[in-house]
């Protein structure tokens, strides 16, 4: 049994038939991709915040 489900949602989940569990699953991936779609993240200030980084971000050419 995975780490993530408790005891009885594992159970719900063995019991699925075929068609449930995949739907469920169809479920899952489209949550996931719609949020992946819209991502909250300002990859501007991203961008500066890791440039800021003594190491990681541009360093000096000599």
């Amino acid at each position: 049994m995975a780490e993530f489900l408790d005891r009885a949602l594992y159970r719900k989940i063995k019991g699925m038939n075929r068609k449930a569990l995949e739907s469920l699953i169809q479920e899952f991936y489209n949550m996931g991709k719609e949020s992946a779609e819209k991502p909250d993240v300002d990859m501007e200030a991203l961008k500066a915040e890791i440039s800021a980084i003594k190491g990681i971000g541009a360093t000096r050419t000599r």
